[in-house]
């Protein structure tokens, strides 16, 4: 079961772009410079968000400082969900989905993987979600794709 817009939208409704509720993000990514097959890009390793690069290595929706512009060349279609703070939003997606993925009667056989370098070094709470999270997909069963 992936993370989809609907699921995002539901705690973080400030948005522009494209609307889909079935969306669904393969990986969140929170540095631009990661290879994000079809995912949800999160700035929070990047000194500076980079929408561009994070676009060419597969981002198709963003969450974004709310401060900051959002770039001119942000094709019109790009789903943007804004956030005055993006650990916090982080967090409360995850454990939203895990949340998710806990209730699912049938065992999910895939979830959105998380791309990251240095989640284990950030805020504690971040630290115990992104572990919980990664010892429920590791159980029999399931994986991340």
């Amino acid at each position: 079961m992936l993370l989809t817009y609907g699921d995002i939208v539901s705690f973080l409704p400030d948005r522009i772009g494209y609307q889909d509720e079935n969306m669904a993000f393969h990986s969140i990514a929170t540095s631009c410079s990661l290879h994000q097959e079809k995912s949800l890009y999160i700035p929070i390793e990047d000194d500076e968000p980079d929408l561009k690069r994070a676009l060419e290595n597969g981002a198709i929706a963003a969450l974004w400082p709310a401060e900051i512009e959002v770039p001119r060349y942000r094709p019109n279609h790009f789903p943007i969900f804004f956030t005055n703070d993006l650990l916090k939003g982080l967090e409360i997606m995850m454990n939203e989905y895990l949340t998710k993925l806990e209730k699912t009667e049938a065992v999910p056989t895939h979830a959105t993987k998380l791309l990251c370098s240095n989640i284990q070094n950030g805020p504690a709470g971040l630290s115990e979600l992104f572990n919980r999270l990664h010892t429920y997909l590791s159980q029999e069963g399931r994986e991340e794709i």
